[in-house]
């Protein structure tokens, strides 16, 4: 009975780890390599990144803690040749987000301040680009127009971030599909909102958002 108990146990021990490291799903046309590991990245907790699409340099966040007040910025090549940016103390709560704009900047944000700051990758210089940040766990995006979306944690709330402060896009008052949603969300080229499954993806029930005909600081009524 013993031994019983101790093989039910490692059978659904195996089956957690297999469900909560399952492999990704890659579409036709495209595939996963490993662009860089060890050397400076050594010891990091990779805790964000964002890609240039045109180039395929990806920017990666690394930290010594989840709840760090300050990452390390690295800026990885094509060819996986990895480069220090910059240490930013900017604070974060569990997740460096991050959004590269059409300008070719990183924007992020940072608790400590209550500001979404601008980030040079070329040169490494940051500045203070909008004010009215609430901090904590949040999902930053830019829309196909080039507005920078941000959305806190539950994504219910949706706002346009400006160099003179945040303006309120609306609620989502339409029922959301049961599910744990974190602080994830995409846009689509429609410009949609897509929001993301949280919790390692055991809870699979992600959403989109219709944005179409949307007028600021009313409610997003249907999905």
């Amino acid at each position: 009975m013993r031994k019983l108990i101790k093989l039910f146990l490692l059978c659904t021990t195996f089956f957690l780890i297999s469900k909560t490291f399952a492999q990704p799903t890659v579409l036709p046309g495209f595939t996963i390599r490993t662009v860089a590991q060890g050397g400076i990245l050594a010891g990091q907790i990779l805790d964000g990144v964002v890609a240039d699409r045109l180039t395929g340099t990806v920017y990666v966040a690394g930290v010594t803690s989840v709840y760090s007040n300050s990452f390390n910025l690295y800026k990885i090549t094509r060819a996986g040749v990895v480069s220090l940016i910059a240490n930013y103390p900017f604070s974060h709560t569990e997740i460096v987000r991050m959004a590269l704009g059409p300008d070719g900047m990183i924007y992020t944000g940072d608790n400590a301040t209550r500001t979404i700051r601008q980030i040079n990758p070329a040169t490494g210089a940051s500045s203070i680009y909008a004010t009215g940040f609430n901090g904590g766990r949040y999902g930053l995006n830019f829309d196909p127009a080039g507005n920078l979306i941000l959305a806190y944690e539950a994504l219910f709330d949706f706002y346009r971030v400006t160099p003179t402060g945040m303006v309120s896009l609306g609620r989502v008052t339409a029922n959301v599909p049961d599910g744990n949603h974190g602080d994830a969300f995409g846009i689509q080229p429609d410009g949609s909102y897509v929001v993301y499954s949280d919790n390692c993806g055991l809870n699979k029930n992600p959403y989109s958002i219709n944005t179409a005909g949307h007028v600021d600081g009313t409610p997003y009524p249907t999905l």
